[in-house]
């Protein structure tokens, strides 16, 4: 029997939490029985990591303003590919791909929600609208994966998708293969950074987004050198956000203190160095970056949000903040660096707690169980 032929698609080409779960998927799906193919934009990192792992790419231009000629290019993919499975990832490509797909030119369509961040919108009239966007797609979808409870619950308030049609399918990592060997390059960037000089380290790795909430780490910067006047902090991420973000250090007085590193390839490798991993977000769905600290061991302060909640315990397997508030982020971060036995503790238990349930195989296993379901139907 031919393997089933899966068309995966997101908009963008980053490796945010997306993207990750694309090219895990993409990487780990049997390929005896699953030949996939990623759409998506060219320019970035996935679009390489796929290509690099022999990996089938077509190039999309995705954009958020609507364009025929993205729908167009996606009906000739669809049609020319003979796919039987269809799984778009996110808003975008999840508008565009279950659109071209209609009539059914797949047999099997799916969507994964990696966070619902219209639902936050504070016009309502866009809120209202794009909900009733998604009740209309999701009338011809197969079935919607959510990577958290907390996502599932929140489509569940809008009633966005027919309750016979909703699953969870939870983020996942190799914890055995989380923190990858240093190599020459990245202790010659931490050596020309003055970071190995045993300083306090606190840091991040997050898309530089408004919804991370990296302004507020910023802001709680100033309040964390009044106790700790010798900590840096790293930022790992890239973004549109990235002038803004670098202006506001300056503004605040502590850009000589904050490294913005951009997007890399050796994130984890930082992650190993990091004192403190904080996560300040205003929204989150169930972020890989929490299981990639937990997997280190990491200590974590983080903000009580979204699918934060379902992996950081406040006061077991970590510290958990009011989202917005840097007297708060500030405080829990000078917690867990002056207290290194609880730090050691929080860390530890973070990992037992969670590496379980969000593995990676557990994560692959139930997609290509939902994929054969639906394609026997």
């Amino acid at each position: 029997m031919r393997p089933l032929k899966v068309c995966m698609m997101i908009d963008r080409a980053f490796l945010g939490g997306g993207q990750r779960n694309v090219l895990a998927l993409t990487e780990q799906l049997d390929r005896e029985r699953f030949a996939v193919t990623v759409c998506s934009r060219p320019d970035g990192p996935l679009a390489e990591a796929v290509q690099a792992g022999g990996g089938a790419h077509l190039a999309v231009p995705f954009r958020k303003r609507f364009d025929r000629r993205i729908l167009r290019r996606l009906r000739d993919i669809l049609r020319a590919g003979g796919f039987d499975i269809l799984h778009t990832h996110g808003g975008v490509a999840g508008f565009y791909g279950r659109w071209a797909a209609q009539p059914r030119r797949v047999p099997v369509v799916i969507h994964t929600f990696h966070g619902i961040h219209y639902l936050h919108d504070t016009n309502p009239v866009i809120k209202a609208a794009l909900a009733g966007l998604e009740r209309r797609l999701s009338r011809n979808t197969d079935a919607v994966v959510c990577v958290s409870d907390s996502v599932r619950d929140l489509s569940r308030a809008f009633r966005l998708v027919p309750e016979d049609r909703l699953t969870v399918i939870k983020n996942g990592i190799d914890f055995d293969r989380a923190r990858p060997p240093e190599t020459d390059e990245f202790r010659s960037v931490v050596s020309g950074l003055g970071l190995d000089s045993g300083r306090p380290l606190i840091g991040t790795v997050a898309r530089l987004d408004p919804v991370k909430g990296l302004a507020v780490l910023l802001r709680a910067v100033p309040r964390i050198r009044e106790r700790l006047p010798s900590a840096c902090f790293v930022i790992v991420g890239g973004g549109a956000e990235k002038a803004r973000l670098e202006a506001l250090a300056r503004d605040l007085g502590v850009r000589e203190c904050v490294h913005f590193l951009g997007e890399r390839t050796d994130a984890q490798a930082w992650m190993g160095r990091f004192d403190v991993f904080v996560l300040p977000s205003l929204q989150e769905a169930l972020p890989y970056v929490i299981l990639e600290a937990a997997a280190q061991e990491k200590p974590v302060a983080a903000s009580e949000v979204g699918g934060i909640r379902e992996l950081v315990r406040h006061e077991e397997t970590g510290l958990l903040v009011p989202p917005g508030e840097p007297e708060a982020l500030a405080a829990a971060v000078i917690r867990l660096a002056e207290d290194p036995a609880l730090a050691e503790r929080l860390g530890r238990k973070l990992r037992s707690s969670l590496a379980q349930e969000y593995t990676l195989s557990r994560m692959v296993r139930r997609t290509e169980d939902l994929y054969l379901r639906l394609s026997r139907k």
